[in-house]
This record gives C-alpha cells, sequence and structure tokens, in this order.
C-alpha cells in the first residue's frame, strides 16, 4: 500500500487469451449474466433495450465512457476508462472488463438515474434465493460458533484451535458464488467431510494466523474486505461473533461495496438484510443475530462501504484515505476471489511467487480467505501446480481449490 510491490509487475491477465477462463467469462458468462438479469427482473422495456445493448456490445463493441453523469464514480471511472477507450472487451485486461461489464449493468438499469428503478438491485432475485436456501446451513454453523465460543471461554487456552477451524469454515462459505453458481441450480462445489476440504487446501496458515489473532490482544480493530453476500456473509458474520464475543478484538469494520456488483457481491443493505434473515430463521441464529445487533448500535460491528471495492483497481492504487484507514486495522481479512484478484492486480505472477513477496507494502497484517474461481495464485511450492492438474484440471477455477494465506508471518 506504500507503492507497487518491490518487483517488475507481470502483464494483466486478459481475455483474449483463446482457452482461459478471462475469455470464457467475456465470450460467454458475461453476457450470459446480462441475460438473467433481464430474465429475473420486470423491467421496462427501455432498461431491457439497454442490457440487450450490452449484450451486443461486448461481441462487437468498443470500451465507451459510461452516460449516467450524476453517479458518484462517473468521473473516477472516466480515469480507469481513458487508458482502453475504443479498445475491445477482449483486449483490455480481465479485472478492468469485469468490473466495466457490473458498472454497464448499473448504468443500464438505471441505479443512479432519477426513476423507478433508482437504487434498485438488479440481482435481488439471486441474492433472495441464495439466502432462503442457506437457512439450514446458517443454522448448523451458528450453533457451532455459539457452542466454539462457550468452550473458548472455558479453556485456559480459549481460542486458538476453534478459530482456526471457524476461519476454514469462512474460507469455504466463499465457494457461494451466485455469479459462477446461481442460485436454484446443483452445480455449486461443496466439500461436505473435513478430510476432502482439507486435501483441497493448497495453503493453510489457519493455525499461524488464529495464534496471532489471539496473541496480539483484543484493543484494536480487524478489517473484513467482503465478498459475497448469502452463506458467505453468514460464514463471516459468524467470524466477528466469535472475534467480539471472545474479546479478540474491540471492532470489526466489514468493508463493502457501494453499488450493486459481481450478482451476489454484499452492499451495506445486504448485511441488514442477513442480520434480519437470522434473526427470524430459528433459535441458534436469532441468538447470533441479536448479538450482531446490539454490536452494530454499540459500533462495535461497523459496516463502511467506499466505491474503491467497485473499481478495477489493483490494490496498490488505493486512495490514501482508506489506506490510512485500513492501516489502523491489526488483521485485514481479504474474502474471495475477485478480492484476491485486486491483491495481486490480476497480473501472470510465478505460480510460486511468495504471497508476501507481492503484498510487501501492505499497511497492515493480511489474510486472504479464498475459494480458487480465477487462473491466478501464488505461494505455492515446487510441484503443488503438477499435483492439482492431475487430480483437477480445472482446479484454478472451479471453486473446489482454496488458500488460506499470511502476508505477515513470513510463511506463504
Amino acid at each position: 500500500m506504500r507503492g507497487t510491490p518491490t518487483t517488475d509487475l507481470p502483464e494483466p491477465i486478459r481475455g483474449r487469451e483463446i482457452g482461459t477462463f478471462a475469455h470464457y467469462t467475456v465470450t460467454v458468462r458475461m453476457p450470459d449474466i446480462a441475460r438473467r438479469t433481464i430474465e429475473e427482473n420486470q423491467f421496462e422495456e427501455k432498461i431491457n433495450s439497454r442490457l440487450q445493448n450490452l449484450i451486443d456490445d461486448i461481441d462487437r463493441g468498443k470500451i465507451r465512457d459510461l452516460r449516467d453523469e450524476s453517479a458518484p464514480d462517473n468521473e473516477a471511472w472516466k480515469g480507469y476508462i481513458q487508458p482502453y477507450r475504443g479498445e475491445t472487451w477482449l483486449d483490455v485486461p480481465w479485472f478492468f472488463a469485469e468490473h466495466y461489464f457490473y458498472r454497464r449493468i448499473i448504468e443500464a438499469t438505471g441505479y443512479y438515474m432519477k426513476g423507478k428503478t433508482e437504487g434498485y438491485d438488479p440481482y435481488t432475485y439471486q441474492k433472495e434465493t441464495g439466502l432462503e436456501a442457506s437457512g439450514e446451513a446458517a443454522a448448523k454453523l451458528c450453533q457451532q460458533t455459539i457452542d466454539w465460543t462457550k468452550d473458548s471461554r472455558q479453556d485456559k487456552n480459549p481460542a486458538r484451535s476453534r478459530l482456526a477451524a471457524l476461519l476454514k469454515a469462512d474460507l469455504w462459505g466463499n465457494q457461494a458464488d451466485l455469479s459462477i453458481f446461481p442460485a436454484g441450480q446443483n452445480d455449486q462445489p461443496n466439500h461436505t467431510e473435513e478430510e476432502e476440504a482439507q486435501s483441497h487446501l493448497l495453503n493453510d496458515d489457519s493455525r499461524a494466523a488464529a495464534e496471532y489473532l489471539v496473541l496480539s490482544g483484543g484493543n484494536n480493530r480487524i478489517d473484513f474486505l467482503i465478498d459475497n453476500a448469502g452463506f458467505e456473509l453468514i460464514a463471516d458474520l459468524c467470524l466477528a461473533y466469535f472475534l467480539l464475543q471472545n474479546l479478540i478484538t474491540r471492532k470489526v469494520c466489514l468493508q463493502v461495496k457501494v453499488h450493486p456488483t459481481f450478482v451476489s457481491d454484499t452492499i451495506e443493505k445486504d448485511v441488514h438484510t442477513t442480520i434480519e434473515f437470522l434473526a427470524s430463521f430459528s433459535e441458534q441464529t436469532r441468538q447470533v443475530a441479536e448479538f450482531l445487533r446490539n454490536s452494530l448500535m454499540d459500533k462495535q460491528l461497523e459496516i463502511s462501504p467506499n466505491l474503491f471495492w467497485n473499481s478495477p483497481l489493483a490494490l496498490w492504487e488505493m486512495p490514501e484515505p482508506l489506506k490510512t484507514e485500513l492501516g489502523q486495522a491489526k488483521l485485514v481479512i481479504s474474502k474471495g476471489d475477485a478480492h484476491y484478484r485486486r491483491l495481486l492486480g490480476d497480473r501472470h505472477w510465478a505460480y510460486t511467487t511468495p504471497f508476501a513477496h507481492i503484498l510487501n507494502g501492505f499497511s497492515a497484517p493480511l489474510l486472504a480467505l479464498r475459494a480458487m474461481k480465477s487462473e491466478i495464485v501464488c505461494g505455492l511450492q515446487p510441484g503443488q501446480v503438477e499435483q492439482a492438474s492431475q487430480k483437477d484440471p480445472k482446479w484454478m477455477y472451479d471453486g473446489k481449490w482454496g488458500l488460506i494465506q499470511t502476508s505477515f508471518l513470513g510463511n506463504s
């Protein structure tokens, strides 16, 4: 965060790389998501027409400026677009193309325009369906979290092993990604057995991270870079519950997107909706929800929307006020694939490049919890790529493999 990594930056991943998940995303997934946005809403014809134009634009059009000029990020996007104006969607960096695509959906649906759809989340159906489907799993995780919290208070060595287990549960919650695995379909990966989940962890710094958190004292704050709403957000909130209840931190800050993006990414409204869902589902979830509500009122739990998380910028391009804010944290927990891509600038790093080497300029200790859904990774040992490829040819993007990596312990 004090600048770019202290090494030459590799080339960014681009959609024009035939046979990659990036190419598949730009040519297939993105148009499909726009079509689903039409199908799952009852927009006026002019909005559907704008969405159809966006679909056509991906195939035959060029990068252009945004047209919702009153939007709070319009000026910033002029700067983001300037280097790529007039280029094709496949030629620009993939990270830019995806963020630009979701920002164009915001433009097409009138999120920042006066009218019926101002402030309307075009992914409401997916989010509501995904949340409703997570109830039983949420109740089980909430009960486990409550039990672990009680057990930790009774032990002299309170939280380490349980916290490490909860970090893993929060990692695998990241498999719930509605942009790749839409609600109502049965193809979402899910490790039901602990042994299976552990065998799919390429890096596991969970115990070292838990040790650091317990020993570093509770008079500080922990920031979560929140990813998906739905079950993953519930897992995040359970982790926050455990950290606050065990006095491992005095404050948890949830860094969220300002407007909807990547289908299931969390905005501030989603946090409140999720807590209300927990409050009404079962006794176990209600207990967690009541604590979270009180923590919000007491400002032990805070929600911090920031447009940087909606931008196509790398982590080292973060604006100074946000750098200063995150610099106050004793730990920043980065959730999910898109945040991981931002940490690495979505570039072609060698797979064995140490994670800490790339993140050496970050001003706070950082922990990444990521289920892999794109062809970018670092911090692996020699031979791991070959082993994973033999077991699963789609290991880099099918959501079955995970990483728990730190940038401050020297072991990633």
